[in-house]
């Protein structure tokens, strides 16, 4: 009776391994899935936050062009002389146009003439004060 009992308790340890060994097998794959499925979340999370940053990057530069854009921009848009290069005054016309989209305070308009092209420029203040709206000028 004590070897049945001996051969029992054997059986039953053995049985009790091949069970934890299976149990144990399972545990692995199913953590091993867990892992996986982790890592591919992460990989996603990663390729989310590259993609929330490029927008981020891109939005930063278009508010940023769209400032610089924001503001007046002169130009002259006329340039005509109306006599002869000899003369010895010169009737010129010119015109200034804002072609920006904010308007020009406090313009300054001012000219130098190089006629000998010796660096001894004559120059001279047409006016000041103006303020010219957008698309305005000549």
């Amino acid at each position: 009776m004590a070897n049945t009992l001996l051969v029992l308790s054997t059986v039953f340890i053995a049985l009790a391994t091949v069970a934890y060994v299976v149990v144990s097998a399972l545990l692995w794959r199913a953590t091993e899935r867990s892992a996986d499925a982790a890592k591919a979340s992460a990989d996603a999370a990663n390729l989310s936050a590259e993609a929330a940053k490029v927008s981020a990057d891109a939005a930063r530069r278009s508010a940023d062009i769209d400032a610089a854009l924001q503001r007046p921009y002169l130009g002259v848009s006329l340039f005509q002389r109306y006599n002869n290069y000899n003369a010895d005054l010169w009737a010129i016309q010119f015109s200034v146009r804002n072609y920006g989209t904010l308007a020009a305070r406090e313009v300054r308009v001012e000219f130098a003439v190089d006629r000998e092209g010796r660096g001894d420029f004559g120059r001279g203040v047409v006016c000041t004060g103006w303020e010219l709206p957008p698309g305005s000028g000549g």
